[in-house]
């Protein structure tokens, strides 16, 4: 059965704001195979696409992924039904192969090869498929050979935009070099100083002076979840004070930490295995997260692969060249919050301190 609110774009929700920077970039770069917005939970995939599709008005076809998503007969049905809103007489020569798709290792190309020749003879215009919420198919290998099949030998006027939490082990490096992939990642999803001040001011009619927007920017780190939270929770009328905002900021932000936290928990925390809870816990205790520390304060040998994964997985913890990782400022309140241990806090800490100590990092 085809669920069609899967095939439904997302609607453009209230109290958004639309984020020009991002939809011109977009807009730059529909020339492209692959378009991937990839960063963490909450951070406006969705709602970019939802202003982008609203304000380019391309032909697409919208399909909302799930974990039963992972199987080929089922990807492929969907592909099918998304397109035949486009035009209704395609899918015919991939329906006549719908029995192979129960052995997919072995007719996978050939499955993918006649939705390609489908798409050449059915479709003329510039298409854009999007995907969201790619990272929802686990384990992904079928469907990751299928689009990489289609990525090498789609036609001109296909094009694919991929929205995941975590970078999808597909075809790009290829693509990179010849100049038909491109990426938005976390680091420009976040929101500006700028588009604080006006969300804060436009949509919700709350000028924020300097000093409240310098505060809200650094607590929030540009995450658009947690200035939503931050919002939701503040009380007050327009043209306060100064000093009146930054009093209503910070307690509307205290009222938000059982939201935020909340979305932490069930988004995030919860999302990962206990072992690997445990070491996210382990790794509240520190403000820069490096390998070695790691490894010496928590007893592990393979806080470096770990580490890896999360900062791929755009887990809320950032690779810094420089300095190693380390959590986004309120994931980290969220994990020290919950590391109640206090016999492994204070063990943890003294094994860092002597590992420190050692290395002759005194001021550390």
């Amino acid at each position: 059965m085809i669920l069609l609110s899967k095939l439904q774009p997302p609607e453009i929700r209230t109290k958004t704001l639309e984020r020009n920077r991002l939809i011109d970039t977009l807009s730059q770069n529909l020339d492209k195979k692959v378009i991937l917005l990839c960063a963490g939970a909450g951070y406006g995939k969705t709602t970019l696409l939802s202003h982008f599709l609203a304000r380019t008005g391309v032909p697409a076809v919208y399909y909302h992924l799930e974990p039963t998503d992972a199987e080929p007969a089922v990807f492929f049905s969907y592909l099918v039904a998304g397109l035949q809103k486009l035009n209704t007489s395609f899918g015919k020569k991939v329906a006549q192969l719908r029995h192979l798709l129960n052995q997919p290792q072995r007719y996978l190309d050939l499955i993918s090869g006649t939705f390609i020749n489908e798409v050449v003879e059915s479709i003329k215009e510039d298409t854009y498929i999007i995907l969201e919420d790619y990272h929802a198919l686990r384990p992904s290998a079928a469907i990751d050979n299928a689009l990489n099949y289609i990525f090498r030998n789609m036609p001109p006027n296909l094009h694919f935009i991929i929205t995941s939490r975590s970078e999808p082990e597909l075809y790009t490096a290829l693509m990179r070099a010849r100049d038909e992939f491109f990426d938005v990642t976390t680091q420009q999803l976040r929101f500006t100083k700028d588009e604080i001040s006006r969300l804060f001011r436009n949509i919700y009619a709350i000028p924020l002076a300097a000093r409240d927007l310098e505060w809200v920017e650094k607590y929030s780190e540009g995450w658009p979840v947690s200035l939503r939270l931050m919002i939701q929770a503040t009380r007050h009328p327009a043209r306060l004070a100064s000093s009146e905002h930054a009093r209503s900021m910070t307690a509307g932000y205290l009222r938000s930490q059982a939201g935020l936290f909340n979305y932490f928990a069930q988004e995030i925390y919860f999302q990962e295995t206990p072992r690997m809870r445990r070491f996210l816990l382990e790794c509240s205790l520190f403000e820069w997260l490096d390998p070695d520390l790691c490894n010496a304060a928590t007893g592990r040998r393979n806080s470096r692969v770990l580490l890896a994964e999360l900062a791929r997985r755009n887990a809320f913890i950032f690779s810094l060249p420089e300095y190693g990782y380390r959590l986004h400022n309120l994931f980290r309140e969220f994990l020290y919050s919950k590391f109640e241990d206090t016999k492994r806090r204070k063990a943890i800490c003294v094994r860092a301190a002597d590992y420190l100590a050692k290395a002759g990092k005194y001021d550390e």
